[in-house]
Parts: C-alpha cells; structure tokens; sequence
C-alpha cells in the first residue's frame, strides 16, 4: 500500500500494489487510511514541507483458532 502525502501531512491518494481481488476489502483498507492517517509532512533540503509518500505492507490473517 503507498499513499501519497501532501506537504501538511494528510494523505491524497491510496494505491494498492498488491491488491485483493474483492475489491470492496480493498476500497475499506484505502478508504480507513485516507480518513484518518496523518503524517509528519516530509521536508526539503532546507527544512520546508514537501509532498510525499508512505508506503508499507499491511499483512491479513484468518484465524484458524474456533470459538
């Protein structure tokens, strides 16, 4: 998953890189993170905000334990 980040920090765009193939799990995972995620903006070579990205791996499990 990679979001893209705007220079005060909140994000604007979900790219799946390997996404599922519901595509409505998909829509959630994207839709939660870009509600709310908020990051530390990136910044310049000087010290001043600038767009940027977050990428990571989300993990999903199904339990095999019964209740």
């Amino acid at each position: 998953m990679r979001l893209s980040v705007s220079a005060d920090g909140r994000p604007t765009a979900c790219h799946l890189q390997s996404p599922l193939n519901d595509e409505t799990f998909n829509r959630t995972a994207c839709d939660t993170l870009m509600e709310h995620a908020q990051f530390s903006p990136a910044l310049d070579a000087i010290g001043r905000p600038i767009a940027s990205f977050f990428q990571t791996s989300i993990v999903y499990r199904l339990s095999t334990a019964r209740r």
